[in-house]
């Protein structure tokens, strides 16, 4: 009672015990009292009264049995059913369409007739109308025969354009043959200059050297003969006139001039030596 201060009621084997506090003071009193022997769970278990019970339960069990198979036997009338009214359904449609056909075919016919009895009344006169249809026939023919003349004039304008396109073709094929050759020929032109003008840079570069040539051996033929313009000089250039213009034929005379030169015997060493000299060096 002291580790626990709330509890209000405690029991044993065969007593109970309630606390309870004065409402005057804080003094507990305690009451305590037989417990009652127990009255519903002693009674002895009734073995035919089960053994009934079982058999009702297991005969509700084959009832309930046999009433899942009538449920499900139910259930599959049920969509046979269903399936049976959704076919009148649709056949009940097909033949509401088909009714509704009937009226308004009903009602064309009738309408028809109406017009029909109202032609039939009125003045119809059918020869004006079957010649007012043969003129119509007729403007349709000559509309028809104005078209295909205007065809043929087309197709020959066409057949016109169509040769003139194919000259024009041919010229062009011809023109672009022509522009090839030409293209290869100002190629095959070109490369020509190129290599005239490359000859021509040589051949510039080779006067150039000649020149330079000239220029030294004029220089050296000035100093040696002591003449400063040979064209003042008329004996010295009639000389000149007298040899000829050929390399070919002024190396010949070369070589007989040195001829001559070996020749003298009675020359100076020296002149012999200057002369060859001469002749190896600026000739």
């Amino acid at each position: 009672m002291k580790d626990l201060p709330n509890l209000r009621r405690f029991f044993t084997y065969d007593t109970q015990y309630s606390l309870t506090r004065s409402r005057y003071s804080d003094k507990v009193i305690m009451k305590s009292g037989s417990i009652m022997p127990s009255r519903y769970l002693t009674a002895s278990v009734d073995v035919q009264r089960k053994t009934e019970l079982e058999e009702e339960i297991k005969e509700a069990q084959r009832a309930l049995g046999e009433l899942d198979g009538k449920y499900s036997g139910c259930e599959k009338t049920q969509d046979e059913l269903q399936k049976e009214d959704s076919r009148v359904r649709h056949e009940k449609n097909q033949l509401k369409v088909k009714i509704d056909s009937y009226k308004q075919a009903q009602s064309n016919i009738s309408s028809r007739q109406t017009r029909l009895q109202g032609i039939k009344d009125s003045s119809f006169d059918l020869a004006a109308e079957e010649e007012k249809m043969r003129q119509e026939v007729g403007k349709i023919h000559k509309k028809r025969i104005e078209a295909l003349t205007k065809l043929r004039v087309h197709l020959e304008e066409s057949k016109k354009s169509l040769v003139d396109c194919c000259k024009a073709w041919a010229l062009v094929t011809q023109a672009k043959m022509k522009v090839k050759q030409l293209i290869h020929q100002f190629r095959v032109a070109k490369a020509k200059l190129d290599s005239a003008e490359q000859a021509k840079a040589n051949l510039e570069g080779e006067v150039g050297g000649i020149k330079a040539r000239v220029l030294q051996l004029l220089e050296t033929a000035r100093r040696v003969s002591g003449v400063q313009d040979p064209q003042e000089d008329q004996e010295l250039m009639s000389r000149f006139n007298t040899f000829p213009d050929e390399l070919d034929e002024v190396e010949e005379r070369i070589h007989e001039c040195q001829a001559q030169a070996d020749l003298c015997m009675g020359i100076d060493e020296e002149v012999h030596t200057y002369i060859h000299t001469y002749i190896h060096t600026y000739i």
